[in-house]
């Protein structure tokens, strides 16, 4: 079996978010059991030496709304994993990766392109499409290009969805015939999300809670009546993390690499983390986050919160960049002697505060999977969250004795209900209060270190659904 895997970012080519992390995981762990493609854009800031991405010898036309588009093919080899690369200026020659005026064509182009080189070029027996960004090759890989393999969409966010107008129907060769509310149609716009979850033979989610709550008017993001109606392919499968590449034992990142019978080392992290940017008292419980300042991930929670504890004996270190207005939000922060606000992103520092922090801080008010918390348990950092999407699926309580669970005694971290000023406050005080029990602390952070959230067990059922989908 040939796996096509389609994505607009996968690391370690192009990432700005936790998509690249997933997608390059997934494929590297795909590799070892199936012959792997991957396809995604040659973006100019993807460094074509150092990948030795070459020429592949494939270059077509497409004629997309009365124009002409001269596509050149790329690949290099990674991991076992044969990864072709789209080029063309519309779609690769921009600034950002994300949010241009053109978005539509951008996209229309790369979604074209896959299917002409599945098509003619390469063969494949599953194309399994990541996002609204690919989501187009669905309803374009039965019609007008007819390709002889089964297609899976995964939908990572639902919140993005690539809403256009209408015009791009025409601009993007997708037929009026198609422009109805069981396909591309969303109150008088196109839906390139819809028009994959309409044409799609599987449809999968990032958690098996997230498949259950899109389907509902809270987290369905306007689709969920026609989810609903699909939801007999639709699943979900938690998103794992590339063991190899969080490692704390061997991260060139950390200053003091450790593993779980070194948690000592990690103690030493933490002081050189903390002398680095200027935190002082290094032997407070220092609590960490990392990732976007966006609504969806409770920003405007989390500065509050924040605000009402700053005199309380702890350090708190964030780190990343978002609008300006949750940017706003948490500049403000950085005047308190114990906390710290780096805005922007670097990899390697992220990876310091992984490893360096007690407690890593996930206040999300939806989360269709999220890595960060698989990320920070691996480095030994306890997950502080929010009950939701897959934060529900991976964090449970140290404290509940659910029955339901196949080891209520252990758990791997703090839960809460909502994101209120009082339920941050009590999640924060049962943290300082496992902190001051060094012995159960210790115990927890071991215990999550030992974990598997691999792709070693997404990437068998995943393979479990490609080899039920009757074959052509």
């Amino acid at each position: 079996m040939t796996i096509a895997m389609v994505a607009s970012e996968m690391f370690p080519y192009v990432k700005s978010g936790g998509l690249a992390d997933a997608v390059g995981g997934f494929c590297r762990e795909l590799s070892r059991h199936e012959e792997t493609i991957a396809i995604l854009p040659l973006y100019r800031s993807i460094d074509c030496e150092r990948f030795d991405i070459r020429p592949a010898g494939i270059d077509f036309s497409l004629n997309l709304g009365g124009e002409k588009f001269n596509i050149k093919v790329y690949k290099c080899f990674d991991n076992g994993c044969e990864n072709y690369f789209i080029y063309h200026p519309a779609l690769c020659d921009h600034e950002r990766l994300y949010d241009c005026p053109d978005s539509d064509l951008r996209f229309g182009i790369f979604a074209h392109a896959v299917c002409e080189l599945a098509a003619n070029h390469i063969n494949i027996d599953i194309l399994h499409l990541h996002d609204w960004q690919s989501a187009l090759a669905a309803p374009l890989a039965k019609e007008p290009y007819r390709l002889r393999c089964r297609v899976v969409l995964t939908i990572h966010n639902l919140a993005f969805q690539g809403i256009f107008s209408k015009e791009a129907i025409e601009r993007l060769n997708l037929g009026w015939d198609r422009f109805t509310i069981d396909r591309f149609e969303f109150y008088d716009k196109v839906n390139f999300l819809k028009g994959g979850i309409a044409d799609a033979d599987a449809v999968t989610t990032v958690s098996p809670t997230y498949a259950q709550e899109i389907k509902h008017p809270d987290f369905g993001c306007g689709l969920d009546r026609f989810l609903r109606t699909h939801e007999d392919k639709l699943s979900g499968i938690l998103n794992g993390i590339d063991a190899s590449e969080f490692d704390p034992a061997s991260d060139p990142a950390l200053s003091f690499p450790f593993d779980n019978r070194q948690i000592g080392r990690k103690q030493e992290e933490k002081h050189a983390l903390c002398e680095h940017i200027g935190l002082h008292n290094s032997h407070y419980p220092l609590f960490a986050y990392v990732g976007r300042l966006a609504d969806q991930k409770g920003i405007k929670e989390l500065a509050e919160m924040l605000r009402s504890i700053a005199d309380a004996p702890l350090n708190v270190v964030i780190l990343g960049s978002g609008d300006p207005y949750h940017e706003a939000l948490c500049k403000p922060l950085e005047g308190k002697e114990n906390i710290r606000v780096i805005l922007g992103y670097d990899e390697a520092l992220s990876r310091r505060i992984y490893a360096a922090s007690d407690f890593f801080l996930m206040p999300s008010k939806f989360e269709p999977c999220g890595l960060a918390q698989m990320i920070a348990m691996r480095y030994g950092s306890i997950p502080i969250v929010r009950k939701t999407g897959g934060l529900r699926d991976t964090v449970i309580d140290f404290t509940d004795s659910s029955p339901h669970h196949p080891n209520p005694s252990v758990g791997t971290g703090i839960t809460m209900e909502r994101t209120d000023i009082v339920s941050f406050m009590h999640a924060i005080i049962k943290a300082l209060a496992l902190y001051a029990d060094r012995e159960k602390h210790t115990a927890l952070i071991v215990s999550n270190m030992k974990k598997d959230f691999s792709w070693r067990r997404p990437v068998m059922e995943y393979l479990k659904l490609y080899r039920a989908l009757k074959p052509f």
